[in-house]
């Protein structure tokens, strides 16, 4: 009994990995927020437009509400591609490698940045 609660144990540990590295800088240039995901080899990242009835769950980005700035729509993905996956019996967008976000948005004045993700990764 203790050797199947020890492999149940390593078992769970080898999913619980952080297959992406997250990080965001602001540009002054174009007024935007970009947020980069660098993706682990063999996994990717889903796109925020896939249907919610495909299967995979997509990328969600949620931001705090704050006086001082107003955000302009959705965040707008680099490097995403769609194909048919035969798993899921949909069209899904993914990113492999490296994902890139761009919000725009509005501010007067400098601001901070705070989130968190809920990340869903698969492997390919």
């Amino acid at each position: 009994m203790k050797l199947i609660f020890i492999c149940f144990i390593f078992s769970f540990n080898s999913f619980a990995q952080n297959v992406v590295k997250w990080s965001s800088y602001y540009s002054k240039e174009t007024s935007e927020l970009v947020i980069v995901a660098n993706i682990e080899e063999k996994w990717h990242l889903y796109s925020q437009y896939i249907s919610p009835n495909a299967g995979p769950v997509a990328t969600k980005f949620v931001f705090s509400k704050n006086k001082k700035v107003k955000i302009k729509g959705k965040p707008v993905e680099e490097n995403v591609h769609a194909f048919y996956d035969e798993n899921f019996g949909a069209h899904l967008a993914v990113f492999d490698d490296k994902a890139v976000f761009k919000q725009k948005n509005k501010s007067e004045t400098k601001y901070r940045t705070e989130g968190y993700s809920d990340i869903h990764g698969m492997r390919r």
